[in-house]
């Protein structure tokens, strides 16, 4: 028997639940203004922003809302961050019909004496003023090594020189 004018759950659902699904209640009200702050948030950001960014916003804002429930609401609304790859600069490219030069040291890295074989190397390092070509080169037997960089220009007039 019903006291104090509750209603027994239907069907295992509580009342609290019943409430809460209810189209005009005050949970449905709150869901959906933070669907809109979430879509103007993630609008602002160009879609770039996910879950943690867009909560930290809602939270400056005045929102006390968890990360969890920021992040439901926009897997409910289809709204995904769009990531974008760090650039990795490709420097090898196998696919051509030049002659590859032949591996004269064969894996045998033991050297008889000083100045027999140097060894080196090349890499392209981003800085705020574009690439810069890193070089070493270094005796096997004696480890005395030459460091050198190069910048784009440089590295161009060089390249048909060491190419020949």
């Amino acid at each position: 028997m019903a006291c104090r004018g509750d209603v027994p759950g239907i069907g295992g659902v509580s009342q609290r639940l019943l409430r809460l699904a209810g189209a005009g209640g005050e949970r449905a009200a709150e869901n959906g203004r933070l669907d809109a702050a979430i879509g103007e948030q993630y609008g602002r950001s160009k879609g770039r922003s996910g879950s943690r960014k867009i909560h930290r916003s809602l939270k400056k804002q005045g929102w006390q809302v968890s990360h969890q429930r920021v992040a439901r609401c926009m897997r409910q609304l289809g709204l995904q961050a769009i990531v974008h790859r760090r650039f990795r600069a490709c420097t090898t490219d196998s696919r051509h019909d030049q002659p590859v030069a032949p591996n004269l040291l064969e894996r045998c890295f033991t050297v008889a004496g000083p100045n027999q074989v140097w060894v080196g190397d090349i890499t392209n390092l981003p800085t705020q003023q574009g690439w810069v070509y890193l070089e070493i080169l270094y005796d096997r037997e004696r480890l005395h090594s030459t460091l050198g960089y190069l910048t784009p220009e440089q590295f161009e007039q060089l390249t048909p020189q060491l190419c020949a």
